[in-house]
């Protein structure tokens, strides 16, 4: 008589592909997930120069590290580097011929996949963990290290009521630090790109509105000097008188 229990998966060779840049629990939970429906779990690293060409940006860990952390997980059989192509899943399967490609639902709607289908591989998409991605991660970094900056604005030297000139990512954390002043009021914050802002919800107006208001100065909210200058200089030739305007450096202080 034999006993005991047979784990039978559906898959031999399951993929995965990602950056896995800023390694973090959504890519463990994809890559885990991955593994209960496949005995062996082959996972594509993007390279830096394909991440780069795909969004603009290269990862902030380099490639051999991410390839080295995916390698380290237990669930992972091989890692393997995919580089820039018009069709890396399934180039990979011509080579490596996985049986089932796995991947978070944020991509379930990818233009390869009909060509997966064609070649009668399948494919499984499991919910995307949503309160966490790599790109949520570095904005997050990013916001607490210009919240830090804004922590150490010197406000008190900002007059009773102001005009707010830069909507970008320090802006907006220096808009809200201002915000929560019940000391300082903003009579109305300007940027050039007022009317994209204004579809994310930031209540910004452009440049010309700054004749329409009263206020003691126009503060410059961004952090280089030479953009800040470059707007000052905007700022004179638009008519405001240059004791109207401030600009505090805070990398010299």
């Amino acid at each position: 008589m034999i006993t005991g229990c047979f784990n039978m998966k559906k898959y031999h060779i399951g993929y995965v592909q990602g950056t896995f840049d800023m390694f973090h629990i959504g890519h463990l939970n994809l890559l885990q997930r991955a593994k209960e429906h496949c005995d062996i779990l082959y996972v594509g690293v993007v390279s830096d120069d394909y991440s780069k060409a795909m969004k603009g940006i290269k990862p902030y860990i380099i490639c051999g590290e991410r390839v080295a952390i995916v390698s380290a997980i237990n669930v992972v059989d091989k890692a393997f580097v995919i580089n820039s192509t018009d069709r890396p899943v399934i180039e990979f399967w011509e080579k490596h011929k996985f049986d089932c490609f796995f991947s978070g639902d944020d991509h379930k709607n990818g233009e390869f996949l009909q060509e997966l289908r064609d070649n009668g591989i399948d494919y499984m998409f499991f919910p995307y963990t949503r309160h966490i991605s790599s790109t949520k991660v570095k904005e997050q970094m990013r916001r607490r290290i210009l919240y830090g900056w804004a922590e150490d604005y010197p406000f008190e030297k900002l007059p009773k009521t102001i005009a707010l000139y830069g909507a970008g990512t320090f802006g907006k954390a220096l808009y809200e630090k201002i915000y929560q002043n019940t000391r300082i009021e903003i009579s109305h914050w300007v940027d050039k790109k007022a009317n994209e802002l204004n579809g994310d919800g930031w209540p910004v107006e452009l440049p010309n509105k700054l004749f329409l208001y009263d206020y003691e100065k126009v503060v410059i909210a961004v952090k280089r000097k030479k953009l800040a200058i470059s707007i000052r200089d905007e700022l004179i030739a638009m008519g405001i008188h240059l004791e109207k305007i401030m600009w505090f450096d805070l990398y010299d202080r």
